[in-house]
């Protein structure tokens, strides 16, 4: 029987990042996209992701609030997040690890060492 895609879920709020993250992950994940920060509260109840990649600069609720909101929820709190950012001054990056981020990657990035990063994740023995 084969077994079940590990979902992830994408957070971003620009649309071409979430499409281009989808098509890059599905052959090997099911994956959710999100571009609202208020909306993933419902999506972790719904979709149940076994990863998260999340936007550090977000409206509303940046990325290191929203991980923080996540991580104190005690059925969330074990869920890997991966930061992802366009911000390469530092502080979203200690923001992002100080609020529980496993990883922070800088935008633009390698596509296929971004995939290597989340193969690592579900592959790998901790």
């Amino acid at each position: 029987m084969p077994q079940e895609k590990k979902h992830i879920l994408i957070i971003d709020d620009d649309i071409e990042i979430l499409n281009a993250l989808r098509i890059l992950l599905e052959p090997k994940y099911k994956t959710m996209t999100i571009s609202e920060s208020l909306k993933v509260m419902s999506a972790l109840e719904d979709f149940q992701p076994d990863l998260i990649i999340l936007d550090a600069d977000l409206p509303l609720i940046n990325g290191p609030n929203l991980c923080l909101r996540i991580k104190r929820i005690a059925k969330f709190k074990e869920i890997p997040i991966i930061f992802i950012s366009a911000h390469t001054n530092g502080y979203f990056k200690k923001k992002s690890i100080e609020a529980g981020a496993e990883t922070y990657i800088e935008k633009p990035f390698d596509y296929e060492k971004f995939v290597e990063t989340i193969d690592e994740f579900f592959f790998t023995t901790k």
